[in-house]
């Protein structure tokens, strides 16, 4: 003998489950696959539905970020302003790359590598190629790691 138990109408979702298959409980979203979430998780700057319907045509956030920094084009993610432009990607959107029109200027702490791009100085010669080019790792001595620079 078997036994169905069906949840009510109105269940809640299971703590760790994202999905409920139930999308008339008032205050869901049903994503385009039929999937249901909560409605709080649409438009909030995160994919939770497989297809990412639930942030598909969502109004621009405005920046929260402070004056001093550059705002993502994801509106979730600030990066200190003075990352826009250089040379690697900082937004997980990579937006604070894009659009770039000046050439990268390297101040007297970061090293200008071949490429165009700016490393700490602290990692020349560390055994890594930071620059992407190689540039970094060159006329290493040896022996000491010191920088014949």
């Amino acid at each position: 003998m078997f036994i169905l138990i069906f949840p009510p109408a109105d269940s809640q979702l299971i703590p760790g489950n994202n999905f409920t298959t139930e999308c008339n409980i008032p205050g869901n979203f049903m994503c385009g696959d039929g999937k249901c979430v909560p409605g709080g998780w649409q438009c909030d700057g995160l994919p939770d539905c497989f297809d990412k319907s639930d942030e598909k045509g969502c109004p621009k956030v405005k920046s929260k970020c402070a004056p001093t920094f550059f705002a993502c084009a994801n509106g979730i993610h600030c990066i200190i302003g003075r990352f826009r432009c250089n040379g690697f990607d900082d937004c997980p959107d990579r937006s604070d790359e894009q659009n770039c029109t000046n050439p990268l200027v390297c101040s007297a702490a970061r090293f200008h590598c071949r490429n165009g791009r700016c490393v700490d100085r602290s990692f020349l010669c560390n055994g890594q190629d930071n620059c992407q080019d190689n540039s970094d790792e060159e006329d290493c001595q040896a022996t000491s790691g010191t920088v014949l620079r």
